[in-house]
């Protein structure tokens, strides 16, 4: 038996104002969690490759044979290079996740199209035919 309030399917996510489906997910904090992540992880990566860098150097300038005088510079580059994309992507990766719970618990994470209404929904919002 249906319920009389709900005009439709009990399993389809609709706005509690106007009752419309045409919804959309927010996904603020996942996009600023991601960005500030990356930018954090960047930046650690950079810093913790300093000792890459360092070590990266000393090798370079052992195998100064095959690398030329630049065996040295262009190791050190190259681990803090290395260290920054991981860095990077691990942050980005962690802060999007974490950008995501806070959507889902915190925020209001589904706007209605037809009438501009946020809420807040642990359902994902399905993708319209």
């Amino acid at each position: 038996m249906s319920s009389p309030q709900t005009p439709h399917a009990p399993h389809e996510l609709h706005c509690p104002r106007c009752h419309s489906t045409h919804l959309v997910q927010r996904a603020t904090a996942r996009k600023v969690g991601g960005v500030l992540g990356a930018a954090a992880g960047t930046a650690g990566g950079i810093a913790s490759a300093g000792a890459g860098a360092a070590t990266g150097a000393r090798l370079g300038s052992l195998v100064g044979l095959i690398a030329g005088p630049l065996g040295a510079p262009i190791g050190g580059l190259a681990g803090a290079l290395l260290g920054g994309l991981i860095g990077g992507a691990t942050g980005g990766l962690a802060g999007a996740q974490l950008g995501d719970v806070i959507d889902r618990k915190v925020l209001d994470n589904v706007e209605c199209v037809a009438c501009g209404h946020t809420f807040q929904s642990d359902e994902p919002v399905s993708e319209s035919p």
